[in-house]
């Protein structure tokens, strides 16, 4: 249930900075451009297990024995990294969903008087909706599939029923101790993997019936 409630989240927060992000790399030139472009690159680059130790040793120092230190409350940071990790899955895709939107839809929008951001989800939104589904479904399954910072954050053995652990450091448990504990490994794996993409599809059939899109 962990690993749902996290991957929902992120994927959340991964939808609509990536549409920000997207949006203002599309739409917005020169050094703003650029910097976005650079900023939704990086994570691709840096690895999950310096992104992972970066996090701890930062906030443990910064939070020791507080409420918010990473060693009593991992999933914050575990949705902070899943969110950051995965930004780039989310944001190409609508990068070329948006190239293909008319520039004049948004310029008749701004002449009746409407602000950036009221264009920028009534206009630009709705129109690549079906590539930010096809997003969502994807970016959830890279959340709960991340091991790397999930395994630095949380540490396999620390995991037990009571921890907000993820799938993944448990899994990681049940190989360690008993290798043998492979099949239900895979089972919990693939269980979970079906419940965040029904739950990815369902969210996006919600979307459109409020956005009252047509169905293809």
């Amino acid at each position: 249930m962990n690993t749902v409630v996290y991957t929902l989240v992120a994927s959340i927060l991964i939808l609509i900075l990536g549409y920000f992000s997207a949006y203002a790399s599309m739409r917005f030139g020169g050094g703003v451009a650029t910097a976005i472009e650079a900023l939704s690159i990086a994570p691709l680059v840096i690895p999950g297990v310096a992104i992972g130790i970066a996090y701890y040793q930062l906030f443990h120092s910064v939070a020791r024995g507080m409420p918010i230190d990473p060693v009593y409350t991992p999933w914050i940071y575990l949705v902070m990294s899943y969110t950051i990790r995965r930004l780039p899955y989310m944001v190409r895709p609508l990068e070329a969903s948006l190239q293909s939107i008319p520039r004049s839809y948004e310029e008749a929008s701004f002449n009746l008087g409407s602000g950036v951001v009221r264009t920028m989800w009534g206009i630009g939104f709705p129109m690549i909706f079906r590539s930010v589904s096809v997003g969502l479904v994807i970016t959830s399954i890279h959340v709960m599939t991340e091991v790397s910072t999930s395994l630095i954050l949380i540490g396999s053995p620390a995991v037990s029923s009571t921890h907000p652990s993820p799938i993944t450091p448990v899994i990681a448990s049940l190989l360690v101790y008993d290798p043998l504990l492979i099949h239900r490994a895979s089972s919990m794996l693939i269980l979970t993997l079906s419940i965040v993409i029904i739950l990815s599809l369902i969210i996006s059939n919600i979307a459109s019936r409020i956005l009252k899109l047509p169905r293809s």
